[in-house]
């Protein structure tokens, strides 16, 4: 799925990846100050923003949905930052593609199962 994103800044590659129910606007001031060091590329994931939406949506999909980007964009090897839902799918990321990861920067979640509060509003 090619996915909506915003670039900015120049050199090393740097993605960043929302929450649930968030956008890539949600680190717009972060991914400008990001963006002095880095060349920054925030991903709206499928079903979010104004990437396309879909009845599939697990952190498989949406780690092989990051690395089309990849491969869209030529990037050999990247940094990624992920917050929440994002740090799950950076993770899988990682887990799929581990030469194709430089750094990962996981915020405010773990790697380990969480029963959602949301399903009900997700359902």
């Amino acid at each position: 799925m090619k996915l909506h994103y915003q670039e900015s800044g120049e050199g090393i590659p740097l993605i960043i990846i929302h929450g649930l129910f968030g956008s890539a606007d949600n680190w717009r001031s972060m991914a400008k100050y990001f963006s002095r060091f880095y060349r920054v590329i925030s991903v709206d994931l499928r079903n979010h923003g104004r990437s396309p939406h879909s009845d599939e949506q697990n952190f498989t999909v949406m780690a092989e949905d990051i690395h089309e980007l990849c491969e869209y964009l030529r990037l050999e090897q990247v940094n990624i930052l992920g917050h929440s839902l994002g740090g799950k799918v950076a993770m899988k990321f990682a887990a799929m593609y581990p030469v194709m990861v430089s750094k990962l920067v996981i915020v405010d979640i773990a790697p380990r199962q969480y029963f959602s509060a949301h399903t009900p509003l997700m359902d």
